[in-house]
């Protein structure tokens, strides 16, 4: 079976606009979206990668970055993310989708295969390990079929999974076989926050890659993680952070 990781991203952003070609070149000479596609190519489960971005132009960048990097890119809506998703799907002929964000600079490649062969071995529909698991924000990595996908496309066009994708999927389990993986207590630490969303997000992954980053190399999560837990004056820096959180029943809202 093929599996793709989508990568979305886009330049706009209501609390960090640019964030994802900005903020790291200064201290390991490229930008964060180039770590994500390094990062997601260390996987061993992944058949390809694409990058789902808009056609606004203030996107040209991005579309750059691909150009040079080799990476295979799909332009779509701006903001119906699902609309962009399915497009991308097509074009990847992939049989499974793994869902990744532009502001997660130090997504997992190891944990993304876990989740992978997790999915492959119980035949689902989509399996995540969401925050009610205490899954560290920066991690969130979605692993679905591109049937569900597909079905969500036409039956789920509200507002939220516009936006957000998934919703339809996780929020009818009466349709699709929805399971949620018990990720490594290591990466079970909620508090912790690997994604950027604000400058405060920014400024800690900055000291993070200044102390552990080596050129060639990748920066072991796992490592990050307890170099936070080390030096709790870093983790301090974006703890107030607010994560924007989409709940995971029709009840909840």
């Amino acid at each position: 079976m093929r599996t793709v990781a989508i990568i979305q991203a886009r330049m706009g952003s209501a609390r960090l606009p640019g964030k994802v070609m900005k903020g790291l070149e200064d201290v390991v000479g490229k930008p964060m979206l180039w770590h994500i596609i390094d990062r997601l190519s260390r996987s061993s489960t992944l058949n390809g990668i694409y990058l789902a971005t808009s056609k606004n132009p203030e996107n040209n960048p991005i579309r750059l970055l691909c150009a040079f990097e080799g990476v295979r890119m799909v332009s779509g809506s701006e903001n119906n993310v699902l609309l962009r998703y399915y497009e991308a799907a097509s074009r990847t002929e992939a049989d499974i989708i793994v869902r990744v964000t532009g502001d997660c600079p130090l997504v997992d490649p190891v944990f993304v295969d876990e989740l992978v062969n997790y999915f492959k071995d119980n035949d689902c529909d989509y399996v995540d390990a969401p925050p009610s698991k205490g899954l560290i924000h920066g991690l969130n990595v979605e692993v679905f079929s591109r049937e569900a996908l597909e079905r969500a496309f036409v039956d789920g066009q509200d507002d939220i999974s516009r936006e957000h994708v998934t919703p339809y999927i996780y929020r009818h389990p009466e349709i699709f076989k929805v399971l949620e993986y018990d990720a490594e207590p290591i990466y079970r630490t909620p508090d912790l926050r690997l994604c950027v969303d604000t400058a405060q997000d920014l400024a800690l992954i900055r000291e993070i890659y200044k102390a552990l980053y080596v050129p060639g190399e990748i920066i072991n999560t796992k490592d990050a993680i307890n170099y936070l837990i080390k030096h709790p004056e870093l983790a301090a820096l974006n703890r107030d952070v607010q994560q924007v959180l989409v709940s995971r029943t029709l009840d909840e809202g």
